[in-house]
């Protein structure tokens, strides 16, 4: 294991025969992390793959004007290095060759034609950087984790960016994306919280749902005029992808795949697609269009709606959909749907109003209010579906039921219920829900004449 100051010879002799030291091997400082300097002669051509992989301890480097090839990981996980010289003749930089160093904070890249995937991936402190003109593509993952990046200009030759390309790149406020791209890939910006705009180019032919996952400072959103993809029509502040459903008459169908805090749904989209609204905190109220029959899974999960409404057009409120919605308070659900899946509201701690307008109980299981305390919400439901409601689980577990003001409040027991009853006033009859008089209150719902001429229902579980 090499520590210290290393030097590495020009020549070295074998059988008195001299050699020019040419090239540094693969691995051939492979986790030395006591290395403090390197000293390489200028006859070295080759810097060989995980060469200097792990040397934590290296803070300085200079490599000779000769080198023209640095290998796969050659510098990866070196931290300590504060600065770097890619020397001229390289044109081709491998995939994760400087991943993890972590306290570079820029680099020059001219000359460079290609870049692999992953090689400045976790360089936190890398905030300068300047993507050479020569560039067709931006590898996946290639500045993941570069917290400390603040813009990028995607050079004009590129056509295709990387799956995570710029993945939990936070500090990053602007991206310039130019006519030409034609793919953007799979959690490309995912969590660049710092993003505000975003411009998407008519060239622009894929996307993925996950592209733009958790921006969730974006305010503005727009798409260049003449994509045949996508739009972001009546400036909706959103990505509207189109498709032809019908050859014949030409007919689009309109899917809201990208939204932000200022999105405002247009008349005619169908359809919003899963995890659309992810984490978007900034969005506090959204009215959707009845002309949206779909909500896709997880459309508006961790968002900061504190209020929804679902029109009458959509009949299912599909998985996960307004899951960890912290501050969502009241949802109003209209009298169509008919099914409700696993984990739709789950983990909304602040629900207090469900309303809920179908006469028929929608399909339910427990998880799709799964760590949701709705013992201290009110379900609102009509009249004649009361008793349906108070006896079928997972509506049952509403601490409250209410229909035009007849709340129905469990009690576990009789006692308990005759006990808050005479709280409140002193009981003068009770019925059962058809209307025949009983000498106390039973388990199930039971209708309470007070003195003062009120009602009440309650269920006794």
């Amino acid at each position: 294991m090499y520590e210290g100051s290393v030097a590495i010879p020009a020549t070295v002799n074998i059988d008195g025969k001299a050699y020019s030291v040419t090239a540094i091997g693969e691995k051939a400082f492979y986790y030395c992390k006591g290395l403090t300097s390197i000293t390489i002669p200028e006859s070295v051509k080759e810097i060989g793959s995980n060469a200097f992989r792990n040397c934590a301890g290296l803070s300085t480097l200079t490599l000779p004007a000769g080198v023209t090839s640095i290998g796969y990981s050659a510098f990866f996980g070196c931290s300590g290095l504060t600065s770097f010289t890619i020397p001229a003749g390289v044109t081709t930089i491998e995939p994760y060759t400087f991943f993890g160093c972590k306290r570079i904070p820029s680099i020059n890249l001219n000359g460079i034609t290609k870049i692999g995937g992953s090689a400045f991936a976790s360089c936190v402190a890398l905030d300068n950087v300047t993507l050479p003109e020569a560039l067709t593509e931006i590898g996946s993952y290639l500045f993941q984790g570069c917290t400390g990046l603040k813009t990028i200009s995607i050079p004009a030759n590129v056509k295709n960016i990387g799956d995570a390309a710029f993945q939990d790149c936070t500090g990053l406020t602007s991206v310039t994306i130019p006519e030409g791209v034609v793919q953007i890939g799979r959690a490309t910006f995912e969590d660049c919280t710092g993003l505000t705009a975003l411009n998407l180019p008519s060239t622009v032919k894929s996307i993925s749902y996950s592209t733009f996952w958790n921006c969730n400072n974006l305010a503005s959103i727009a798409v260049a005029d003449g994509n045949p993809v996508y739009d972001s029509r009546n400036n909706c502040n959103a990505i509207i992808e189109t498709y032809t459903v019908d050859a014949k008459t030409g007919k689009q169908a309109l899917k809201l795949i990208v939204g932000c805090k200022n999105t405002v749904i247009p008349d005619g989209v169908e359809e919003i697609g899963s995890y659309a609204f992810l984490k978007c905190t900034g969005l506090s109220t959204l009215d959707i269009p009845a002309s949206v029959s779909s909500l896709g899974t997880a459309a508006f999960m961790g968002s900061g709606l504190t209020t929804i409404n679902v029109p009458e057009s959509i009949t299912i409120i599909d998985e996960d959909c307004f899951a960890a919605c912290e501050n969502l308070a009241s949802v109003t659900l209209s009298s169509k749907v008919t099914k409700i899946e696993d984990g739709a509201f789950a983990s909304c701690p602040n629900l207090k109003a469900f309303y809920c307008n179908a006469e028929k109980c929608p399909t339910a299981t427990a998880d799709a209010f799964f760590d949701t305390p709705v013992e201290t919400a009110t379900l609102y439901v009509p009249n004649s579906s009361v008793g349906t409601y108070t006896l079928t689980a997972p509506w049952s577990l509403f601490g409250t039921i209410s229909s035009e003001g007849n709340l129905v409040a469990p009690e576990k027991d009789s006692a308990t219920a005759i006990a808050a009853l005479q709280g409140a006033g002193k009981v003068q009859q009770v019925y059962n829900l058809s209307g025949q008089q009983s000498s106390r209150i039973q388990r199930g719902i039971n209708v309470i004449r007070m003195n003062d001429g009120t009602t009440r229902k309650v269920l006794v579980k």
